[in-house]
Formats: C-alpha cells, structure tokens, sequence
C-alpha cells in the first residue's frame, strides 16, 4: 500500500527536521524510524494511515498516534529498533485509565499484531 499524500508530506517534515529542533535539544529523526513508521502505516491493517497523527520524538524517533471512538493507540519507533505499543479501550482509559496492551516489541509486523490483538479484544 502507498501512503496518501498528507502521510508521505508530514514524514517528509520530519526527516527534514535537525538537530536541535527542540528549542536546542532533539535530535534529528533516524531515517530508519520513518521506514519502520511508513512501513507500519502501510500494512496495519485496522487503521488508514490518515488516521494517525506523526510526531517526532526528543531522542529521534517517530511517535504515531491515534485518539478514536473505541480505541487509543500509541506506537513509539525508537533509533535502538525497539517499538513501543500502547493500546487501549477509549471509553475505559478515560473513566479508569486502563490500558489493553503496553509491550515493547522487535518488529513492524509484531508491533501490527499487537494494535490486531487490542482491536480484537474491543470487537470481539
């Protein structure tokens, strides 16, 4: 699947981005974080990529988020290759603030079984 455009553009905005970006501090965003956050994008599955909101990270990473009806999902790419995965039930997380899923995993494909799992739980 190819990103849409506004996808492709907000991680254009990112790899263009120095260090220093943070008011001095951040560095500059790993190539291979966009990769692995354009790849996660491109065969989640559960979510259009539009749907994500792009943000880089302080340490280089990129940080995928999405606030919906029934599900949060926050995807953290770090420059050592971790993911980050964080997922939880909307309406819970706001009442209890209880969370489905937090686990740290090696892959795309992982990290896109793992946001499977948590959607699973609320449909299912």
């Amino acid at each position: 699947m190819t990103l849409p455009i506004q996808s492709q553009e907000r991680l254009a905005e990112l790899a263009a981005l120095e260090d220093g970006w943070l008011d001095g501090s951040g560095l500059a965003v790993a190539a291979d974080c966009l990769d692995r956050a354009a790849k996660f994008m491109a065969t989640d599955g559960h979510l259009r990529p539009e749907q994500y909101s792009i943000f880089p990270t302080e340490d280089g990473g990129v940080l995928l988020e999405h606030f919906g009806e029934e599900l949060c999902i926050s995807i953290e790419f770090y420059r050592s290759g971790n993911i980050d995965v964080w997922a939880a039930d909307s309406a819970a997380f706001l009442k209890r603030k209880e969370t489905l899923l937090e686990v740290t995993v090696d892959t795309v494909t992982d990290a896109a079984e793992q946001i499977g799992s948590a959607s699973s739980q609320l449909t299912g």
